[in-house]
């Protein structure tokens, strides 16, 4: 029986480098991002009509903070034998337009008149038609894919692929606003600072559900790659391969070499390196931070990174202070979906922070992810 690996994490935290890694191996098939919407349908599926009244099947996936709390929870509890309420062509275009992307050699041969009942099967077929191209000429034990906004899934996976393991991983919530600001096309505040922390309270839950979850902070792999990624194969079952460190070996979803998706263009050696960890320290300001760190205080020393604010800084901070991006300076995709014009909005959404952290302070660190899968 074939084992799968499922990696995870919040977009610009390494899931990228370690899907490409891994696809060096010759043990391994890996892809990236080959089958998101799948997830986000299946979302749809499993909401109520209310959701439905609001969204559409392929809208982003949310934070869920303070609604759709019985949505995350249903999706916690889902299995993938259920039925799409969409017809197959239009599933499998959705996929096809987004794994193209990252993962072009497997899009091209992807069957969009594929039709499948329910969603393990379409899962089982993703699976299937990955291994054969990425996995061409291998001895492959394990079918690797990586997807990041979308760590919640994970229980669905493993209750339709007992083999599933799961890497999650997790990078300083500065570090990644940082470097989502310097290409260029930031998102707002908001949206990256309550999606951190849902990613990380969902890392940190599997982590302690699943003994085959992997939780590692990208820190640690980029520092320490040589502790690091035998700790990864081992993890998967699979033996050390040095050449796994060698960056000019890694190759995109069309079989072209990889370059390392960074902001930061001084990089230029061709192994796994440190030099992008401290950069938010020399490209935010201290508006920047706290307007972070509002939303991400307390989940971040949980995960060993030490906010530079305090809790009274974050009760003081008044919405004159809190970092706002005019609409037209966003990515183009977020912009139906952020509200930072809307001052008086942010003002009420600062104040549930506030009052959230307040609420957290004292709770012990498996308290506080229960509260938060409640009100999540």
């Amino acid at each position: 029986m074939k084992q799968y690996c499922y990696i995870t994490s919040m977009f610009r935290s390494g899931s990228t480098m370690i899907a490409r890694m891994l696809d060096v191996h010759p043990q391994v098939a890996s892809a990236s991002d080959p089958m998101r919407p799948i997830f986000n349908s299946l979302r749809y599926d499993l909401a109520d009509e209310n959701y439905r009244s609001r969204h559409s099947r392929f809208d982003p996936l949310g934070d869920y903070f303070l609604q759709d709390c019985n949505l995350l929870q249903r999706t916690l509890d889902a299995s993938l034998d259920i039925s799409p309420e969409i017809s197959s062509s239009e599933l499998v275009t959705a996929v096809v337009k987004r794994a193209v992307m990252f993962s072009g050699s497997y899009a091209d041969r992807l069957d969009i008149e594929k039709s499948l009942s329910t969603y393990k099967e379409y899962v089982q077929y993703f699976f299937d038609t990955l291994a054969d191209v990425y996995g061409q000429g291998k001895d492959y034990s394990c079918i690797a894919f990586k997807e990041v906004w979308s760590t919640e899934f994970y229980s669905a996976l493993k209750r339709s692929f007992p083999t599933m393991k799961g890497i999650v991983i997790v990078r300083d919530p500065r570090a990644v606003v940082a470097s989502k600001n310097a290409t260029g096309q930031p998102y707002p505040n908001i949206f990256m600072g309550r999606q951190w922390r849902k990613l990380a309270c969902l890392a940190a839950y599997f982590d302690q559900t699943y003994e085959d979850v992997l939780l590692l902070r990208y820190e640690d792999i980029v520092s320490k790659p040589e502790e690091f990624v035998p700790k990864i194969c081992s993890f998967l079952d699979i033996e050390y391969n040095e050449r796994l460190l060698d960056l000019s070996l890694y190759r995109d979803g069309q079989g072209k070499p990889w370059k390392q998706n960074t902001s930061y263009k001084d990089i230029k050696s061709r192994r796994i390196n440190a030099r992008s960890v401290d950069k938010w320290k020399y490209t935010l300001d201290v508006q920047d931070i706290l307007s972070v760190e509002v939303f991400t205080h307390d989940w971040m020393q949980y995960f060993g990174y030490e906010p530079e604010h305090s809790v009274g800084d974050i009760n003081s901070l008044d919405i004159n202070y809190y970092k706002r991006l005019e609409n037209e300076n966003l990515a183009q995709w977020i912009k139906p979906f952020a509200f930072d014009t809307d001052k008086e909005r942010l003002a009420n959404e600062i104040v549930l922070e506030k009052l959230r952290l307040a609420q957290d302070i004292n709770l012990t660190s498996e308290e506080k992810m229960r509260l938060h899968l409640k009100w999540w």
